[in-house]
């Protein structure tokens, strides 16, 4: 009994021993990758701390005079490996996937009736869409359908 006791107390000790300053320091100077295209002057890949959001993000790019970034949530924690797609202004009235109705939807490039009628049941099933690529999560809208979409929609 007191050496199953002794191995568990090493066993904790092991596990639990403090960070020391070398590892803390290792976790402080990661960063993440993320690349930026679109109406910028200076597309590419950014390099900032993990849990940034968009809007810090923002800082650094260089916006052309017809970028749009309505469509974006400068709200979002980024991941790595992220891709930030800036449009150009459109002269047309966008459609909001978080309120647009089925024939609405179905108005877009590349969605019919039965595409429509999922991103209104995703919605309403999940809430509403936090960024624009989440519109691939619906099931029929992979990456060829919302390179399409994307300069006719917003949140």
């Amino acid at each position: 009994m007191r050496y199953i006791l002794l191995i568990i107390i090493l066993i904790m000790i092991f596990l639990f021993r403090p960070l020391n300053f070398n590892d803390l320091q290792k976790i402080k100077d990661r960063s993440i990758s993320i690349e930026v295209k679109g109406e910028l002057d200076n597309p590419g890949i950014f390099q900032i701390k993990p849990q940034s959001t968009l809007d810090e993000l923002m800082k650094e790019l260089q916006l052309k005079e017809d970028s749009d970034i309505s469509h974006l949530n400068l709200n979002q924690i980024l991941l790595n490996k992220d891709v930030v797609i800036i449009r150009k202004v459109s002269p047309q009235a966008l459609v909001s996937i978080n309120s647009a109705s089925v024939n609405e939807l179905s108005s877009l490039p590349g969605i019919g009736l039965k595409i429509a009628q999922r991103i209104i049941d995703y919605r309403e099933t999940h809430g509403f869409f936090q960024a624009l690529e989440d519109l691939k999560n619906v099931k029929g809208i992979g990456d060829k359908v919302y390179e399409k979409l994307s300069a006719f929609i917003t949140l």
